[in-house]
């Protein structure tokens, strides 16, 4: 497990990593682009060691627990968030229907992004509230997204996994890598002027 400075830690959550060529380590993704979609999974974040893309922790047993996945763990303040974390929360809110959360750059911090997919009704700061005090209960209050915004739909793979990252890229408006695993890769179209829209 390595630490955001690639240093192998224990007794706390890190990115699963393996170092070496391991026996079932895949050569390629099957498919057009198989390669560069490969490559752009698993060795982008570091070159030359293969990320999983879940964080685990090792403990004094050699045992070692996954947590999940951590396509785009959230840093407010220097801590670090799961995204699962704020979902369990959202999920237990019958107005919404599907959500996806990311982080942006702020001042040199990041700040928490919430999209959400309403059941018939507006996003207002009523709604907005409610959001907000069950994060901050359930969660906690570095949970707490400073944006919200509606949309009509969150980016999945193929596979059927949220795409935080694909969607955090359109909205800074980089390249998005690994666009065709996309199960509705029309969905990022709206992301391109989220930070035009209004949120609450």
């Amino acid at each position: 497990m390595f630490d955001e400075k690639d240093v192998s830690v224990l007794h706390q959550k890190g990115d699963l990593v393996c170092t070496k060529p391991f026996p079932s380590m895949p050569l390629t993704f099957w498919g057009e682009d198989g390669d560069e979609r490969y490559y752009s999974s698993y060795f982008t974040k570091r070159p030359g060691i293969w990320t999983h893309g879940d964080l685990a922790e090792q403990t004094d047993e050699q045992s070692i627990i996954i947590y999940g996945r951590a396509d785009t763990t959230l840093n407010p303040g220097g801590v670090r968030i799961g995204t699962a974390e704020i979902y369990r929360v959202l999920e237990q809110i019958p107005e919404i229907e599907d959500s996806l959360v990311f982080g942006l750059p702020n001042a040199g911090d990041e700040e928490i992004v919430l999209c959400v997919v309403l059941k018939d009704r507006e996003l207002d700061s009523d709604l907005a509230d409610v959001i907000r005090n069950n994060v901050r209960k359930k969660a906690s209050p570095r949970h707490v997204p400073r944006r919200i915004y509606s949309v009509n739909e969150v980016p999945y793979t193929i596979n059927g996994k949220k795409v935080e990252g694909a969607a955090r890229s359109t909205v800074l408006g980089q390249q998005v890598k690994n666009k065709g695993s996309l199960h509705n890769p029309n969905s990022l179209l709206e992301y391109i002027s989220l930070l035009e829209r209004s949120f609450v």
